[in-house]
């Protein structure tokens, strides 16, 4: 079928504590190796972990890595990629130290090589459950996902049917909840080099029934080279209501508007200074409800926002001035219910139904009869899913647990596909084995059905997690990666990530180091014929973040600094493109 992507993957685990250890590969094995999170000591405060708070396994036997609060603070993440720029298996890459720039390769998240056909990904981002992408492309747009006033980052590896559909992999942000009664609140300022300002505020409160949150950020960098600078605003907040004991009702909203500039290649002449800017509203309305053995949720959302690459180059067509406006209009539901029909089984059921369109106004300024608008159709996607796991207790020590779903496609332009998936976990206190399957689905965006071609990967993740003592944590993964096309942008054949956080007396420390590979970077066409030139040298980047508490700024009161590229090394993610050398920021905290 036209216009459509597939992949499958296959996923083992083993062992065990007091280490936590993960082994995961691409499409068509994987393997890895996991235990529980770590006990902490009653009475006794552990220290946060470092890079990632856990590698969840589920009861499908599929496997995710968690980004929390603490990861995104202690990497003192401004954005997306900067958040998950050390977690195994997840490479990034950027232009400027603030904003993504959208329009090429300056603001991208990749995972195991996936993510890098545009127009069209095969990667899918949700706040909440909710997509939130440039609808028209079909692909993400990093500055459209704020990680301020988020709770988590999941990042799902794999094609995963029984959560969410049309994609092979997936990045969803979970906003703050109120847990407890009460008014809570924290903020934060920082500021440094390139006259980089960082301020993010977010409170939550709970009295009786009701519930609400409200989260702000603003960001903004002059970058390190000439048109580098990047801007990024937001607010989100939620409102809930308890209606009985088993009944709740809500809604969220967020708005987003960023702007960032590209630098251009330092090794040619840029006679234009080309910007991406964008701007994006979410409303959602939910209705819940939690019973003994059964929970479930009703989401309604629209959502609508635009892209806009101004004043860039187009080689394809011979270097004219062109702006590119891209809008995008979604809206649709979420329906999921989970079951627990009898001891030890449970099931999964639920429908999602996404409606997209927008449109594009391409304007060349160097022949403007060469100029274009086009309104995009309606797409419809409906896809209804059923999975089911089950727990059989062999002995005291042992419990098996298989599972199989299938998630079916419904498009309004396309041919009807399934994803089917299983699993099998063997599950016990110290050591859990699981194999898993499944089948990616991914049908386009609504301007363009181009094939690109076709790679296989095959890879080795794995990853180690131990506390020393109360006071110190330390992490290392490494991602092997081996695709079928030696050019594939983004794939570096090694990565290797560690991370370490401890206290020294009143001082907290976190330092997070990254090793990459050489590695190829993106033609513009993104086609697997192309020559595929573009290399970028390996490299080595080190980041540290040193904090003081100040209790009269309340629990999480504190003074920091964080200094990026530690070691001042020369890198980049696109050849001409250096990143900044040693700079930082300092800053402060306060919460109630």
């Amino acid at each position: 079928m036209r216009g459509l992507n597939a992949c499958r993957s296959l996923t083992v685990l083993s062992w065990g504590k007091p280490l936590l250890v993960s082994l995961l590969s691409v499409n068509p094995l994987s393997a890895a190796m996991a235990e529980e999170k770590p006990v902490e000591l009653e009475g006794t405060e552990v220290v946060a972990n470092p890079i990632i708070e856990e590698n969840k396994l589920d009861a499908f036997s599929d496997i995710s890595a968690v980004v929390s609060e603490e990861q995104i603070r202690d990497q003192n993440a401004v954005d997306l990629a900067s958040a998950l720029r050390r977690t195994p298996g997840v490479q990034i890459s950027r232009f400027n130290p603030v904003g993504a720039f959208g329009g090429n390769e300056g603001g991208g998240v990749f995972i195991r090589g996936m993510g890098n056909s545009r127009p069209g990904s095969e990667i899918n981002t949700y706040i909440d459950g909710i997509p939130l992408m440039m609808g028209v492309w079909g692909h993400p747009l990093l500055d459209l996902l704020p990680v301020n006033g988020m709770q988590s980052i999941t990042v799902y590896k794999s094609p995963q049917p029984y959560l969410n559909g049309n994609n092979f992999a997936s990045i969803n942000l979970e906003t703050k909840q109120a847990e407890q009664d009460g008014i809570h609140g924290h903020g934060r300022f920082s500021g440094g080099y390139f006259s980089t300002f960082i301020e993010r505020a977010d409170i939550t409160g709970k009295q009786g029934d009701l519930d609400f949150s409200l989260a702000q950020g603003y960001s903004t960098s002059n970058g390190h080279r000439h048109n580098a600078d990047g801007e990024l605003k937001n607010v989100m907040g939620s409102i809930g209501y308890r209606l009985n004991e088993n009944w709740k009702i809500g809604s969220h909203f967020l708005y987003v508007n960023s702007q960032a500039g590209d630098p251009g290649n330092n090794q040619l002449a840029h006679p234009t200074d080309p910007r991406y800017n964008t701007e994006a509203g979410l409303l959602s309305l939910d209705l819940s409800h939690q019973h003994s053995n059964a929970r479930g949720d009703l989401k309604l959302y629209m959502n609508t926002g635009r892209g806009d690459w101004l004043a860039y180059q187009d080689p394809g067509r011979g270097n004219p001035t062109v702006d590119t406006l891209s809008d995008f209009d979604m809206y649709g539901l979420r329906f999921k219910e989970t079951i627990v029909p009898w001891r030890g089984g449970e099931i999964v059921a639920g429908v999602d139904s996404d409606w997209t369109s927008g449109g594009i106004n391409d304007v060349n300024h160097t022949t403007p009869a060469n100029s274009f608008s086009y309104d995009t159709p309606t797409f419809r996607l409906t896809s209804p899913f059923v999975a089911l796991n089950q727990t059989f207790q062999l002995n005291n020590d042992w419990a098996l647990v298989p599972s199989a779903g299938v998630r079916y496609y419904d498009h309004s332009q396309f041919d009807s596909e399934s994803s089917p998936h299983a699993g099998i976990s063997l599950v016990s206190e110290r050591v859990t084995l699981f194999a898993n399957f499944s089948r990616g689905i991914h049908f386009p965006g609504a301007p363009t059905f181009l094939s690109l071609g076709e790679y296989a990967m095959r890879g080795f993740e794995g990853s180690v997690k131990q506390d020393i003592t109360k006071d110190w944590s330390v992490f290392a993964g490494v991602t092997l990666l081996d695709p079928s096309i030696n050019n594939l942008p983004y794939t570096p054949e090694r990565m290797v990530s560690v991370g370490i956080n401890g206290q020294i007396e009143n001082v907290r420390l976190n330092l997070d180091a990254q090793y990459q590979s050489e590695t190829f970077t993106l033609n513009r066409d993104r086609n697997a014929n192309d020559s595929n030139t573009q290399t970028v040298s390996s490299f080595v980047v080190v980041n540290a973040r040193a904090s003081y508490p100040v209790p009269l700024l309340g629990k999480q009161g504190e003074v920091f600094i964080a200094a990026e590229n530690l070691l001042s090394r020369d890198y980049s993610y696109r050849q001409g493109y250096p990143m900044p050398g040693r700079w930082g920021q300092i800053g402060v905290s306060a919460s109630f």
